[in-house]
């Protein structure tokens, strides 16, 4: 342990530079003279007597001590005196004398002045011929990827999710997660604020396409980052989205209804409020659509992202954010309210690998659930002038109350059933069990029904102080979060062995009570910042914390009294009236209490240095470089109690989780390099660590293993980019690899004569990832009419785990690798408001093992199509899109499909654009089936779920916008 620490601290004396630089940062903000709010896009140009010395242009996304928009340069320490002019489209020249004094030794930068500028008078012109040039998709400012979301052509009525889809580089997910160029998005932003934050959906489903300028992708610094001034790695990479000028002031909205084929309906509203020191938006959203499908967009949609059950959303928020005038605070924060009710329909087949021959599934079962959820987020900034000093609150609640029914119809086969019993049939001679031949193959058949409900709590808040005084910066804060959950649940399950006629039906009539169940998390936390130059920087860290964890888990057995067994007349969900029922029914095999702690020492040495150009078109190379030492010392502590077990088991740890990251450009940031590090550790869950058998589902028995190592993770990835803005050319390539260590395999032993699998944890070693993500784009023509963009991804994954028969041998190492690699292209052309496109995806998949029992498998994943999107006159509009999806490889021939999809939207605007009636068909041509298919170390599985993938809606939509009267 003390070498690891002294081994840290040499390292970081070595990186600090021998001596600090002699010159220091001075820096202010530009400000209207009305309004008093920062301007941004305002050039400053600093003379030294009639020579020009520096020049720097304000934006959002340049930040001083978490203020955006400074003006800032670096000067001698010496001193002097310097002449600024400042500069604005449609706002009078200011030229300023300031004098800086020397600076303190140790004194890094400097808050010098504001200046306030005053708008022009507004001049008319008359008779000025328009000259329009072709618009650049794509371009880069420094380190920001910028795009002009005019410079596409999106259907009317799309909504943000529309726009990033047609992004080159940029994907995005169903659940909402955002890539760009294979780098995830860790927040979306509104004119560089949050907006609703933690819930991408909500702008994205929400926000109108129509409104938005450009879509900048940039890495912001953390909040702690801005407030010391040091760069310590843990800020985010963000996708800004800034509205147009008209739409960032005053009132805004979007109010859209429609209904469809199959009782599909929506009704949603979206508005926003703007002034200058505060925003305040809202949302209302109703439908049970559940499909992110838009016709004539070019998306990653495929037939195996259908979605999954009948859903319907009541939804709703406020949001809100105020910056008091002549002050440097900041509030904001959302309220977050839904209701959903679902009902699911599945049917599953599976193939699960195993050395001496393979064992087939079937199951089935049907589900409906209800939850009602509210979530609100705050944050409280107060900071003095300078940004030197600040105080920092995040307090954060959120409320779940659920409620779920649920059938279901499941068994295991020697054999593959489907040769005998071919189609839906399988499914009904289960439920009868008639069949002599379906009984000889059937290990095993569970039968159940569910009830449940309950509701989870959590709640919590931050505290961070900074201070800061010249180059030293001092961070005091802590944390808290509480979270309690309580669980009701019924349930009855007949298992039962069709082949093995001797064995009695195993039934059981259960009620869970999962009370109490809390979570408590604290830690306080000390660190200590350095400015050695205006580059170059470091902090030590200590943190203290506890995560405590308390769970009571009763499990009862409501078959052991004589009048709930196998043919009880009570409903399910009630509960027998004696009072010492829970005593007389206590499943104690299965029932166990819980109080466990972890008490964590954390000590951290960082230290980065960078040179960023003040100069966003310098051709010096821009470059960064961080390195994370941090030092973990835990200890772990459970009090456990089940059935005739009560002790303590504790472990020590202690993790050392170094990392490096980096940024290098150069070729006035047209070539980049991107490069992170990380190695991280873990211990196995506490539990896992008990030798004690959990039975109880029969079928499926856990054992735990005291044996089990703490595991670790390397992960390094490195992004290099490339691009051409006037020719509006872009690549890029990631290759990224993760190696796991004494990784934590759920290995199991089947009874190949009743299908039971007994399950024990175990450590095993060999698993890895390795993946490369190429993109590229560039136009085909001169007049970049025609572009091109193709993204090639690969990957191989490594996957171990242990199976095993029950014939007294222990479970074999099973290693299955599977190799994945795509091939998207696409073709745009785009004539005026026209727009035309074909597009082709090509995967391939191959899994692969050598084990001797094994049947390597080669998929094949591909689709080609068109997408069309045509203005005619009267202000109509026709967006479409035909794709044909084709699957092959799989021995089930009816898996082997080609699904011609073909999806339209016709649209009409009326009162001067400000209303627009459109209608949309999914699945005209009624091709698509409800089919998906998995693969994976341990088997294959092919499902079916209800869904209606065809119908046709018709919408009606109006959008408003009232800016206020000019003074």
């Amino acid at each position: 342990m003390k070498k690891t620490l002294l081994f840290c601290f040499a390292l970081l004396a070595m990186l600090l530079p021998a001596s600090a630089e002699n010159t220091g940062l001075i820096y202010g903000f530009i400000k209207n003279n009305m309004t008093k709010e920062t301007l941004m896009g305002v050039k400053v140009t600093a003379y030294t007597g009639t020579t020009k010395y520096q020049e720097y242009i304000t934006r959002k996304e340049h930040t001083f001590n978490y203020i955006p928009g400074p003006w800032k340069f670096n000067v001698p320490k010496t001193g002097g005196k310097y002449r600024l002019v400042i500069e604005k489209e449609g706002y009078e020249t200011v030229e300023a004398e300031i004098e800086v004094k020397p600076f303190k030794k140790s004194e890094m930068y400097r808050y010098v002045q504001d200046f306030y500028l005053k708008r022009k008078p507004k001049e008319h012109k008359i008779g000025e011929a328009v000259v329009r040039a072709t618009r650049v998709k794509i371009y880069h400012k420094g380190d920001t990827v910028m795009y002009d979301a005019d410079a596409f052509n999106l259907a009317d009525g799309s909504m943000l999710d529309g726009l990033i889809k047609s992004l080159p580089g940029a994907v995005l997910k169903d659940d909402g997660e955002i890539f760009v160029n294979g780098k995830k998005v860790d927040a979306l932003l509104l004119n560089g604020e949050y907006f609703f934050k933690r819930n991408n959906k909500v702008m994205l489903e929400n926000l109108p396409a129509y409104m938005v300028k450009t879509v900048k992708v940039y890495d912001k610094k953390s909040i702690m980052s801005e407030a010391t001034g040091v760069n310590m790695d843990d800020g985010e990479y963000v996708m800004d989205v800034n509205l147009k000028k008209q739409y960032s002031i005053g009132w805004i909205g979007n109010m859209e209804a429609g209904i469809g084929t199959s009782d599909r309906y929506l009704a949603r509203l979206f508005a926003l409020r703007f002034t200058d020191a505060s925003r305040v938006g809202g949302y209302v959203n109703l439908n049970n659509l559940n499909d992110n499908r838009k016709p004539g967009e070019d998306s990653e949609w495929t037939p195996a992202k259908m979605p999954r059950g009948l859903i319907s959303r009541k939804v709703g928020g406020i949001d809100y954010l105020l910056k008091p005038k002549n002050t440097t605070h900041r509030f904001q924060g959302n309220v977050d309210v839904s209701y959903t009710d679902a009902d699911n329909y599945g049917e599953t087949s599976t193939e699960n690998y195993l050395p001496s021959g393979n064992t087939f599934g079937k199951s089935m079962s049907h589900s409906k659930a209800s939850s009602f959820n509210i979530s609100s987020d705050h944050s409280l900034m107060i900071r003095d002038r300078k940004g030197q000093n600040n105080i920092y609150l995040d307090p954060y609640f959120n409320y779940r109350k659920y409620d779920n029914r649920s059938n279901s119809l499941s068994a295991m086969f020697n054999r593959n059933p489907t040769l005998t019993i071919p189609g839906n049939g399988l499914l009904d001679s289960l439920k009868t069990m008639h069949s002599p031949e379906l009984m000889a193959m059937t290990l095993n058949r569970l039968l159940s029904s569910a009830k449940s409900d309950g509701h989870k709590l959590s709640m919590g808040t931050g505290l961070n102080c900074f201070g800061t005084l010249y180059a030293n910066s001092l961070r005091l804060g802590g944390r808290i979060s509480y979270e309690s959950q309580k669980d009701n649940l019924f349930d009855r399950r007949t298992i039962d062995y069709p082949n093995q006629p001797g064995m009695v039906t195993d039934f059981r009539n259960r009620y869970i009570h999962d009370s109490p169940n809390r979570n408590l998390n604290y830690n306080t936390d000390v660190a200590y910042f350095r400015r050695f130059d205006s580059g170059t920087q470091a902090y030590l860290s200590y943190d203290f914390g506890q995560r405590i964890k308390r769970r009571n888990y009763e499990l009862n057995r409501l078959d052991a009294l004589s009048d709930w067994a196998e043919n009880t007349k009570h409903e399910l969900g009630e509960l027998p009236s004696e009072r010492d029922f829970r005593l007389r029914t206590l499943d104690a095999q299965n029932s166990y209490n819980q109080h466990e702690i972890n008490t964590y020492n954390d000590i951290q040495a960082h230290f980065s240095t960078n040179y960023w150009p003040r100069n966003e078109n310098s051709k010096r190379r821009w470059y960064e470089l961080t390195i994370a030492l941090p030092i973990s010392i835990n200890h772990y502590r459970l009090n456990y109690s089940r059935a005739n077990y009560s002790g303590v088991t504790r472990r020590d740890a202690v993790f050392f989780n170094p990392s490096i990251s980096g940024y290098y450009s150069w070729k006035e940031q047209s070539r980049a390099i991107d490069y992170r590090y990380e190695l991280s550790h873990g211990i196995p869950q506490m539990t896992n660590l008990i030798e004690i058998e959990n039975n109880a589902d029969p079928l499926n028995i856990y054992l735990g293993n005291s044996q089990l190592k703490n595991y670790s993770r390397h992960e390094a990835e490195i992004t290099y980019r490339t691009s051409n803005d006037e020719k509006e050319i872009s690549f890029s390539v990631t290759p990224r690899y993760i190696i796991y260590t004494n990784s934590i395999a759920y290995g199991y032993v089947m009874d190949k004569t009743t299908g039971v699998r007994r399950y024990s944890p175990d450590n095993v070693n060999g698993s890895y990832l390795l993946s490369m993500n190429v993109s590229y784009a560039r136009p085909l023509d001169k007049k970049k009419l025609l572009t091109m963009r193709t993204n090639t991804y690969g990957h191989i994954d490594h996957g171990v785990d242990l199976i095993g028969l029950d014939d007294g041998s222990a479970p074999v190492r099973s290693s299955v690798c599977t190799y994945w690699g795509t091939e998207r292209i696409n073709l745009d052309y785009k004539l005026g408001k026209h727009s035309i496109g074909a597009k082709g995806y090509l995967g391939v998949g191959h899994t692969a093992s050598g084990r001797k029992d094994f049947d390597n498998l080669t998929l094949y994943d591909f689709n080609y199509g068109l997408t069309a999107l045509l203005q005619f006159p009267l202000d109509i509009q026709l967006s479409t899109d035909l794709t044909m999806y084709s699957r092959r490889g799989y021995a089930n021939r009816s898996a082997n499909t080609n699904d011609l999809v073909w999806n339209a939207r016709l649209s009409k605007r009326f009162a001067k654009q400000r209303l627009t009636v459109t209608v949309d068909g999914f699945d005209l041509l009624g091709k698509l089936s409800n089919i998906s298919q998995l693969l994976n170390s341990q088997g294959r599985t092919e499902s079916y779920y209800n869904a209606l993938p065809r119908y046709v809606m018709f919408h009606v939509i109006y959008r408003f916008a009232k800016q206020p009267k000019k003074k």
